[in-house]
């Protein structure tokens, strides 16, 4: 099915495939989940159940990537750390997503930073879980020797390492030299930070979207 262009697929065929592979409990669990966190949204915007189910949608993609090809003990665990790792970088990327709204609201400084503050130690967290999964998840990819032929995948992980890591640069310059600047009343130091949070998100953005397209691709 998957190499089957829409026009070819019939109702007999997508029926097969939602109840009776595990392909297709993966998609109805998601459907149903983005369902209802839609439907929430609409009736109650700030819902504390909201969250959980955009989880629950993001972790079965798991199961339709790289890792979802594992079999036994290390597919299971394959599948463990994919969900961390995408739960943790939703987490990081819906951070951006609110500070770069609130440094366009033109609010209180003070809070901003106190804002920023708080999410600090979450901020670094986040990255251990990060580099710790993903260096599990290339592992279990690749084997043992850590090493793949030159190919297309290889250079699109290449190129989401190398944002991560620029990513990294920002958010310790923001935390460390942008938040105090800002936190002390420097001239400019609102717009500086601003910036950088745009930047860092267009980063975070890029890294989804090299994810997206290796996900679908053959590693060897």
């Amino acid at each position: 099915m998957a190499a089957t262009s829409l026009t070819d697929l019939d109702a007999a065929t997508v029926t097969a495939v939602l109840g009776a592979t595990p392909l297709g409990d993966v998609l109805i669990i998601r459907s149903a989940a983005l369902a209802a966190l839609v439907l929430l949204a609409l009736a109650v915007p700030r819902h504390a159940v909201l969250a959980p189910l955009g989880a629950l949608a993001l972790a079965t993609c798991a199961w339709t990537g790289h890792a979802g090809a594992g079999e036994g003990t290390l597919g299971a665990l394959h599948e463990v750390s994919d969900v961390i790792h995408l739960l943790a970088a939703a987490t990081w990327v819906g951070a951006l997503a609110c500070f770069v709204r609130d440094g366009a609201s033109r609010g209180n400084d003070a809070e901003w930073v106190t804002v920023l503050s708080r999410f600090a130690r979450t901020g670094t967290l986040i990255v251990v879980l990060l580099a710790v999964t993903g260096i599990a998840n290339g592992y279990l990819i690749t084997g043992p020797s850590g090493l793949v032929p030159a190919s297309t995948w290889s250079l699109l992980i290449a190129a989401k390492i190398l944002l991560f890591i620029a990513m990294l640069g920002l958010a310790a310059h923001n935390r460390w030299h942008l938040v105090p600047a800002l936190d002390t009343g420097q001239p400019g130091a609102r717009a500086r930070l601003s910036r950088s949070l745009v930047v860092e998100t267009a980063c975070a953005l890029g890294v989804v979207a090299l994810v997206a397209i290796a996900g679908m691709l053959n590693p060897s």
